[in-house]
């Protein structure tokens, strides 16, 4: 997930994107949040693998339905 988060970040990293604007962090948030569905989809990765997941509930709901 790092990789895919710091794949975005560096497309912008020429910009002037303002880090204080709340629309900008709102641009970079959806950005980031596509390309992690898309790798999920891609790779149907679970919640379970993301690094330092401990699950509060056991019957939590998983991600996708098969």
């Amino acid at each position: 997930m790092k990789k895919i988060i710091k794949k975005v970040l560096d497309r912008h990293q020429n910009s002037q994107g303002n880090m204080a604007s709340e629309s900008f962090r709102d641009m970079l948030a959806v950005e980031i949040a596509c390309n992690i569905a898309e790798e999920a989809k891609e790779n149907r990765l679970t919640i379970q693998m993301w690094k330092g997941y401990k699950p509060e509930n056991e019957n939590q709901m998983e991600l996708f339905d098969d």
